[in-house]
């Protein structure tokens, strides 16, 4: 019974490392929010890249992307978390 428990402990702790140094950088970031010029919000991410959100009503949203990282993968990551501070449901 205790090595099925250490095999189930080392196969997770396995899977958690796989999973943790195998995401993409973004998740690990923090988007700082600011206000543009034109009074739209911006949330900058520390690889340089913005997202900014051009329009938010109910039923719609319209983000702007920018910046030097052009993974879509990572775009996907930095919208999910861009909509999670606006309060946005994410699917």
């Amino acid at each position: 019974m205790k090595k099925g428990f250490k095999l189930v402990s080392v196969v997770l702790t396995v899977v958690l490392m796989i999973f943790f140094f195998g995401m993409p950088s973004t998740v690990a970031q923090e988007a700082k929010q600011s206000v543009s010029d034109r009074g739209k919000l911006v949330y900058e991410f520390d690889d340089g890249s913005k997202v900014t959100v051009m329009h938010a009503s109910p039923g719609s949203v319209l983000l702007g992307f920018g910046g030097p990282d052009k993974c879509e993968e990572n775009a996907e990551i930095k919208e999910n978390i861009v909509l999670q501070k606006i309060g946005w449901p994410i699917n």
